[in-house]
């Protein structure tokens, strides 16, 4: 159809962890419909994390005039779709949130259950200090986002979108994708420093999960992210994002890694 545009949210109204301007890395549905190639063509021209990006119709992809094989192309479409998840994150910070609490979710002074319709996975949180937030307008298969009813930038959420391979080492191993996740961090506009504390892999019902820890220190707050990338049998990417302040970390590190750790994909 016609060419597809974006409004990315402006640096300023988020602390997150992925520089925009890294596009390769967003849009699975562009993906997944076979336009990987129209994806990385309107990539390579954004040149601001706040701009507006529109593919042009008819006009050559960058895969297209530089040859590049369709193996190729189909990794970058995941990575659109995996380190988009991360970003996904920082987005909501950006954007009006509904009044409604979306989904339904028992209130408990201890654990609550989150199982989701689309694709069946499931975690547990605190139900007593988080609460759904969910967005107006929905950009992935799946996506859920909850924040902390007693910290400010306390928050994670999941999203899911449908890929085209079966495993993550397709597309890269777990340090080539955690130094993308820092370099461009780094080169995000505000971020004075990023540090990846540790990567690594662990399995996670029984699929191959990437795993990473790190913190971006911008001029908008030093923020600590632990996250979690896998895919399930229906080559649904999944990502789970959960950020905290730096200087809260401490504090709720042990909660964190309690509620990422609980992440179960579909039996």
């Amino acid at each position: 159809g016609g060419g597809l545009t974006y409004r990315l949210p402006s640096s300023e109204s988020m602390a997150g962890p992925l520089h925009w301007s890294f596009a390769v890395v967003l849009l699975a549905a562009v993906s997944v419909q076979g336009r990987a190639q129209k994806a990385l063509g309107f990539c390579a021209r954004t040149t601001r994390v706040n701009s507006r990006i529109q593919p042009a119709g008819g006009r050559r992809s960058l895969g297209a005039a530089r040859g590049l094989p369709r193996r190729n192309l189909l990794a970058a479409g995941t990575t659109i779709t995996a380190l988009g998840g991360l970003s996904w994150l920082r987005r909501y910070q950006g954007i009006a949130l509904a009044d409604e609490e979306g989904p339904s979710t028992p209130s408990s002074s201890t654990e609550n259950l989150y199982k989701s319709d689309v694709t069946g996975y499931s975690f547990r949180y605190p139900g007593a200090s988080f609460k759904p937030a969910p967005k107006l307008l929905k950009t992935h298969k799946d996506e859920v986002f909850f924040k902390s009813t007693l910290r400010k930038k306390y928050n994670f959420g999941v999203t899911a979108d449908p890929v085209t391979i079966g495993a993550l080492s397709d597309f890269g191993s777990v340090e080539e994708v955690a130094d993308k996740i820092i370099a461009l961090e780094r080169d995000k506009e505000g971020v004075l420093n990023a540090e990846l504390r540790r990567s690594g892999k662990t399995m996670v019902s029984g699929h191959e999960c990437y795993t990473f820890d790190y913190t971006s220190n911008s001029t908008r707050g030093n923020i600590h992210y632990l996250s979690n990338l896998v895919i399930d049998n229906e080559k649904n990417l999944h990502t789970f994002t959960i950020q905290a302040k730096q200087e809260e970390f401490e504090e709720v590190k042990d909660e964190m890694r309690a509620i990422l750790s609980s992440f179960a994909l579909k039996d």
